[in-house]
Order: structure tokens, then sequence, then C-alpha cells
């Protein structure tokens, strides 16, 4: 995995030392975004061996969304989506980085979270690609539509975030419900299962290796 990360970095050197388009290039095409996925997948690894929630994991998380948090702010002040500037190049290995540690860290201090507020969350992310998909569709629907205006007493920063969380989200997140319930989940569950059954296999390895269950 770490290969194909390395690897990963190094396309998009390439590519845009040879003048390609690095908002594209690293924000739209696999060739950059895989690096994210590769992320998600080193994460699994290191929650199936070796993670164990507690104070440590606890940090982890707070600290992890901290800087997420930051980075994105960072993101928007520096030209945010439209601008093209080298630093991109690092950007997705970056957010990959920090969210592959919020998401091992949620794991550990939601132990903490009451089951409704768990269940929230969980609900969110079942939809998370469907709104990742739609949430500029409807930015942009919005902005053309005059949807955004000044609220009285507040800056312009302030009355977006305002309608932002009034409006746009509430449009997003139901938006995003249809769209998964049916479109999306239909032909995930037209799917074959990815897992094996460890407990009921019982495939014995030559010379007396252990099964795949781990028994001998």
């Amino acid at each position: 995995l770490l290969g194909w990360v390395c690897g990963g970095s190094a396309l998009g050197c390439f590519s845009f030392m040879n003048g390609s388009d690095i908002r594209h290039l690293g924000q739209v095409t696999i060739g950059w975004r895989i690096e994210q996925f590769l992320r998600g997948m080193m994460a699994a690894v290191i929650y199936r061996k070796y993670f164990k929630a507690g104070l440590v994991w606890d940090i982890t998380f707070v600290i992890s969304l901290a800087l997420a948090i930051w980075a994105a702010f960072l993101f928007n002040q520096a030209g945010g989506w439209p601008a093209e500037a080298s630093w991109k190049i690092i950007l997705p290995t970056i957010e990959g980085l920090l969210w592959a540690l919020v998401i091992l860290g949620y794991f550990s201090v939601v132990r903490f979270f009451p089951d409704v507020l768990s269940r929230s969350l969980a609900a969110v992310g079942t939809i998370s690609y469907s709104l990742y998909l739609l949430h500029l569709i409807v930015i942009y629907t919005g902005t053309r539509a005059n949807w955004f205006w000044q609220l009285p007493g507040c800056s312009s920063h302030q009355s977006a975030m305002i309608l932002t969380a009034l409006f746009v989200l509430p449009i997003v997140i139901a938006f995003a419900t249809l769209t998964y319930l049916f479109i999306e989940k239909p032909f995930l569950e037209m799917r074959g299962s990815y897992k094996r059954k460890l407990e009921t296999e019982k495939l014995e390895q030559p010379g007396g290796e252990p099964t795949l269950t781990g028994q001998w």
C-alpha cells in the first residue's frame, strides 16, 4: 500500500511538471484520489491488527480533527477549488492522512457518544457519497437562484454560514437520501459479498499450518 501511495504522488508530480491542470488532476481524477482510498485501506489494516480504543486514540481524534478543519480553512484562504497552485500536489495526501486518523480516532471516542448521536452520524455516513456528489449542485443552484442574501446585522461570511446551516444542508441531506435510496442502494445490493466467513471455513494448510479460523 505504501508503494502505491508513493507511486500516486510521483504520478502527480510528473503530470504537473508536464503541464497538466493541477486542480482537475488532484481533485477530480482517480490518479490522485486513489491515494485517499489507499489511506483508508491502510487505516483499515491498522484498525484490524493494532487498534484498541483508549486515551491515545481519543487524543488522536481531537488533534487530527482540529488539523483537518484547520487544513480546510487554509485551503479556503489559499484560493480553494479555483486556485492553480503547486501545493495541490500534496493536498490529497494530507487530506487522506488526516481523515484516516479522524476515522480511527472516532472508533475510540464513539464509546462516549449517546446512542442517538452515534446512529445519526452513521446515517449521515451512509449517504455521504451522495452528499459529496450533490452538494455543489445545490450550492450552484442556490447561487444562481439568489437563495443567499445578506442577513441584517451579519457579515457576508456569517450570512453564508447561517443560510448554509438552515437551508442548504437540509436540502442536500434530503436530496442525497433520495438518491441513495432509489439509485445508489439498489445497485449496492446487487454486488457480491467481499467477506469470507472465516469462522466456518475449514481450509487446512499443508504441513500443519493453522486454518483460516486460527485453529491448528
